[in-house]
């Protein structure tokens, strides 16, 4: 009986784990998005509806819902199961790397002055940063 509770305690403590993990990485991939679309276009952006920022909220979790999920159903292999991490591991460092490039390409195509080029420098060394982070964490 112990051993079956142990198994079990150790099981949610690894799909939380991994819930916890995901969620923060399509977060991340999710906030870069709504840079690159602020960046990209200012106008539109400042359009955007409670609606949209509740579905840009809403879907990390629900793809972090699904991916730890996917270990639960018995017709899904080890492998399949790696595959899906691997891949929602993969597809947001593209996205936040993707991302990050086409702003700071957009950024420096502009020409800036003084104060403005300084805090445009400080945000791209910023978001440089934190992806540097993620790739190695």
């Amino acid at each position: 009986m112990m051993a079956d509770s142990s198994i079990i305690a150790r099981f949610v403590y690894r799909s939380m784990d991994l819930f916890a993990g995901l969620s923060s990485i399509f977060t991340l991939a999710a906030i870069s998005l709504e840079r690159l679309h602020a960046i990209v276009r200012p106008l539109r952006h400042r359009q955007l509806t409670l609606r949209s920022c509740a579905i840009a909220i809403a879907t990390p979790w629900i793809l972090s819902s699904i991916v730890t999920s996917v270990p639960v159903f018995p017709f899904i292999t080890y492998i399949q199961t790696s595959s899906v991490i691997i891949i929602s591991l993969s597809t947001p460092l593209l996205i936040t790397c993707v991302s990050c490039c086409i702003i700071w390409r957009k950024q420096a195509s502009r020409i800036r002055s003084g104060a403005r080029e300084r805090k445009d420098v400080h945000l791209n060394k910023t978001l440089l940063l934190i992806t540097a982070v993620f790739v190695f964490s």
